[in-house]
């Protein structure tokens, strides 16, 4: 049987560790703090100022204009379309691809995301649906899934430098499993 005598230096030895690692760890974490602000090349990305550069992203994509669309891309920046398609890479090919799809007047609807800022970067993900013109006269089309988009600071400005739009195609009768939300 333990007694309180015996059991109290021991309780105060492994809380008194755990302290210490504690106070390792804190440490830790506000020298990397002082790092990150200590290097003038780290901006801390503010979340709304992100949500803000992707939500106009959005509207770029609704007005219909490859050109507007495109500059928000990095010039070598990654595009990969499609669930497992080839990634496109630079400008050119980001225009080429947004030409045909703009073409189809998608309408974004984004499901639901989350913004993790970090150093000169942010990544947005979540899930987004686009209703787009179908293949047939008066038709509808959804396109959509998960996606992720990498932004980082070029030359002062927010650029997407990696995006993956989710773009799986669906007919408006074949609705996404809530599994693939």
């Amino acid at each position: 049987m333990i007694s309180a005598s015996s059991f109290v230096p021991t309780a105060f030895a492994t809380s008194a560790r755990h302290c210490r690692g504690m106070a390792a760890f804190l440490a830790a974490a506000f020298a990397s703090v002082q790092l990150a602000h200590a290097d003038p090349q780290c901006t801390p990305a503010d979340p709304r100022e992100i949500s803000r550069v992707f939500e106009s992203w959005g509207d770029a994509i609704v007005s219909g204009s490859v050109l507007r669309v495109v500059e928000f891309y990095a010039d070598d920046a990654t595009l990969v379309p499609e669930k497992g398609g080839a990634p496109l890479r630079g400008k050119q090919a980001i225009r080429d691809y947004y030409a045909g799809l703009l073409a189809r007047h998608p309408q974004p609807v984004i499901v639901s995301s989350e913004i993790v800022p970090g150093c000169s970067s942010a990544v947005v993900s979540g899930f987004i649906l686009y209703r787009v013109t179908g293949a047939r006269k008066g038709t509808r089309d959804l396109l959509g899934g998960r996606f992720t988009t990498d932004f980082a600071q070029v030359n002062g400005a927010w650029r997407i430098v990696r995006h993956s739009l989710g773009g799986d195609e669906r007919k408006l009768d074949q609705p996404f499993a809530s599994s693939q939300l």
